[in-house]
Parts: C-alpha cells; structure tokens; sequence
C-alpha cells in the first residue's frame, strides 16, 4: 500500500472497529479479495460482495456504493437514510408499474384465451 486512502477513527477498542468495518463490508458489499480473481468468489455468492472485480456491478455503481460507505463512517447516515428512501420509493414505483404493464398483458392475453376457447371473437 502507498498509504493513499482515507482514513477513519479513532474507533474507541479494536473490536469496535472489527464490527463497524464488518458491517459496512456487508451492507455495502464491498470487496473483501486482495487479488483480482478470474470468476465470482464465495463472498459473491453468500451476497456479501457485489463482486466489482469481475464486472457484476458497474464501476459507476461499485463508486456509489464507495461514497455510501464513506459517507455512512463520516456519521451522514440520516443523509444516507433518506437518499436510500427515496431511490428504494423511485424502484417501487417502477415495479409497480412494470407490474400494472405485465399485469394488463397477462389479463388481455386470459381474456383473449378465454373468448378462443368458447369460440368468440374478441373486439
């Protein structure tokens, strides 16, 4: 190492700083490998790494989630809070729609079926 990073603390015991840095590699999914492996290690699998070195999550994403981490240590975890708040309302919201879309299909094509089987011509 070159000693180019930033650094956090001072944690009040080492075990403090063992839990904090534990949970913020699982809940960030930061890399736990030193060595850049060629395929998805055991950490990728359990769902602790989002396994940026193989490409499983995109450089811009694996940043963000950098930042998050960085910022969660700063002590901006309400700040975190409500960023991760309002991304998880914008996905819900496409889900839901994305589920009204495949919802309205699947009920058009059961109502498409059910006229065919009964021999009816749908308008």
């Amino acid at each position: 190492m070159d000693g180019s990073g930033t650094l956090f603390g001072p944690f009040a015991t080492v075990k403090a700083r063992d839990y904090i840095l534990s949970v913020v590699k699982k809940t960030f999914k930061l890399r736990l490998c030193h060595r850049r492996p060629k395929r998805a290690c055991l950490w990728y699998h359990i769902g602790s790494c989002s396994a940026s070195c193989i490409e499983k999550i995109s450089s811009e994403g694996y940043r963000k989630q950098i930042a998050r981490a960085q910022s969660h240590l700063r002590g901006n975890t309400n700040e975190l809070i409500r960023s991760l708040s309002q991304e998880m309302a914008e996905k819900s919201m496409l889900f839901l729609w994305t589920s009204f879309k495949l919802g309205s299909k699947g009920r058009s094509m059961v109502t498409e079926l059910l006229y065919q089987d009964r021999g009816e011509v749908s308008s």
